[in-house]
């Protein structure tokens, strides 16, 4: 069923880009402004060129604040887009499936994939909250329990920015829950750690997190799970107990991976820029 439904029907048709020839702290203003995972780099011709994402300016920042001891979080080098952008653009077209653009995201361990018309342009992004939108149109019925993530990450309220950074870094997670006597009070992810880029490394994370959760019981379907997360700012869920702790999280490649069971034949649209 899910080959039905095509990507124009739930893409942002909003694109934001840079240059190649923008400097780095534009992309990251862009990034923290929309509070999106990626921004699209687009040539003088219109066409896409490479992408910018979250993880790439946050893992060059921790590195950048180390080598020169800087006591904030993040440092960015002076640096245009072209030299730090990847690819090629990893694309789908408004026709294709979502199970597909799914897939693709979920092989490819992204967030987003770009829609490109036929001459490489850019014509909208299908990202994570799109295919929550789409799990939530199909009403995939499958329990949360059965994609969610196995390990949790956490840090405690006494924990700082640095540590949420260095939780990031380590565990290869998108984002941590923050606990207070072991329940969940809030989130640190790749968004709440790029707006805090120029605060000290020892500032509280519980300044710095996002407060807004989604807790559900395992049993809760997928479509209604997405349907409360996109009525919040949340971007993950916590599966908990009966005593309201968290064993397990839903992201939204979670729900890519639910959507992307229906992608028939091989991943097609990569384009290079």
């Amino acid at each position: 069923m899910s080959d039905v439904l095509r990507v124009g029907d739930f893409a942002s048709r909003e694109v934001v880009s840079v240059t190649p020839d923008d400097m780095l702290e534009r992309a990251h203003a862009l990034l923290a402004e929309h509070r999106i995972s990626a921004v699209l780099v687009v040539g003088r011709t219109g066409k896409a060129v490479g992408v910018i994402s979250r993880r790439d300016l946050l893992e060059l920042g921790r590195v950048m604040a180390r080598v020169r001891n800087r006591p904030t979080a993040l440092e960015l080098p002076r640096q245009c887009c072209a030299d730090v952008m990847s690819r090629p653009v990893l694309s789908v077209g408004p026709d294709d499936p979502v199970a597909e653009a799914a897939r693709l995201m979920v092989e490819r361990k992204v967030h987003r994939v770009f829609v490109l018309d036929p001459a490489g342009a850019p014509a909208g992004v299908f990202s994570t909250r799109d295919a929550m939108a789409a799990v939530r149109a199909l009403r995939i019925t499958t329990p949360i329990s059965e994609v969610a993530s196995a390990e949790v990450k956490t840090v405690p309220t006494t924990a700082t920015l640095g540590d949420g950074m260095a939780a990031l870094e380590s565990g290869g997670v998108a984002g941590v829950f923050v606990l207070e006597d072991a329940l969940p009070v809030g989130v640190f992810g790749q968004s709440e750690a790029l707006m805090a880029r120029d605060l000290a490394a020892q500032t509280p994370i519980e300044q710095v997190m996002e407060p807004s959760l989604v807790l559900l019981p395992g049993r809760t379907p997928l479509y209604r799970a997405a349907a409360f997360s996109m009525s919040t700012a949340a971007r993950r869920i916590g599966v908990v107990d009966s005593h309201h702790h968290v064993h397990a999280i839903v992201s939204g490649m979670d729900f890519c991976t639910a959507l992307a069971a229906g992608a028939p034949g091989p991943i097609r649209g990569v384009a290079a820029g």
